[in-house]
């Protein structure tokens, strides 16, 4: 599956732009025939890196005109030094614990902890699986800007949940945005305070989407000059969206408002159901859907309006 989103979005248009110039993609191609990469494969995928070290960074997005933050990540393609640099640690994602009770709030049932029993961000720090430097330098290589991918999380995850696939979209030359939805995600921080899951079913079909499309906007923003290290960098006319089970909601409501930024989508084990499958008038956008057959937690009826 992961070979063929590669090759869906690497190789192929309109989004699919590969952002290397011809020699380094000749060169690319060459070190991975000789499987250059192969110490580096994924423990959870099965599957090696692209060819870009990886970089990523936080920052928070405020939408004023719903008075609503989102805490952000951004992974994008690095520089080559990264390659030797100490790789991002799990607490990252959660403020480096700065917050006063912080990692005591994530480590709760409720929170991070709810994962698995007796779980710590300690124990995560040192084994959690991840490729990308913390604000590393941006890769200077590549002659266009690279492609956008914005990723929606699921119910009870939050923005780092999936970074087997959002690192590995940046290695393969995309920059990759995702933020926590507040109110939904397990855990997640904005103006310096601990917010918690405690949304409606309602309140979170409103907010999600939108979300998705106000990343879009300042991202937008972020490649016309509003962040020096993105300047340029991001082509925001060539965007993906792509989310695992409620994010795979969200990203067919996204669809559904038609933004012309908006060029393809992957929908991860989306929890859509029969209704919103016979009201989808979004038809042109191409679309990747992933599914699994013995999903005991969507099961046959989300299955099928999946495939519809």
């Amino acid at each position: 599956i992961f070979s063929c989103v590669r090759n869906l979005y690497v190789t192929s248009t309109p989004i699919g732009r590969n952002p290397l110039n011809s020699s380094v993609k000749r060169n690319t191609i060459l070190a991975m025939s000789n499987n250059s990469y192969s110490t580096d494969i994924s423990r959870v995928t099965g599957m090696p890196p692209g060819p870009f070290q990886v970089g990523v960074t936080t920052l928070q997005f405020d939408d004023p005109s719903r008075k609503r933050g989102l805490q952000t990540e951004i992974w994008y393609p690095a520089g080559d030094e990264s390659k030797n640099s100490p790789r991002n640690l799990y607490s990252e994602y959660l403020g480096r614990g700065v917050i006063p009770g912080s990692i005591d709030a994530a480590e709760g049932s409720n929170a991070i902890g709810g994962y698995r029993d007796g779980i710590t961000i300690a124990e995560l720090d040192s084994n959690w699986p991840t490729q990308s430097v913390r604000d590393a330098r941006p890769c200077d290589k590549c002659t266009q800007p690279w492609p956008l991918v914005i990723f929606s999380h699921g119910a009870g995850a939050f923005r780092a949940s999936y970074i087997y696939w959002t690192e590995f979209l940046a290695s393969h030359g995309f920059v990759v945005v995702a933020c926590d939805h507040p109110g939904c995600a397990r855990y997640t921080q904005v103006d310096g305070k601990i917010i918690l899951p405690g949304a409606s079913q309602d309140e979170m079909e409103a907010d999600r989407p939108l979300d998705m499309l106000f990343l879009l906007d300042c991202m937008e923003k972020l490649s016309g000059g509003a962040d020096s290290r993105f300047t340029g960098r991001i082509d925001t006319n060539n965007c993906a969206l792509t989310g695992m089970s409620f994010g795979g909601w969200t990203t067919a409501a996204v669809m559904e408002k038609r933004d012309p930024r908006v060029k393809a989508a992957i929908m991860q084990c989306s929890s859509i159901e029969s209704q919103i499958a016979e009201k989808r008038k979004e038809v042109d956008i191409p679309v990747m859907v992933m599914l699994s057959t013995e999903d005991q937690v969507l099961g046959k009826d989300c299955n099928e309006a999946n495939r519809r």
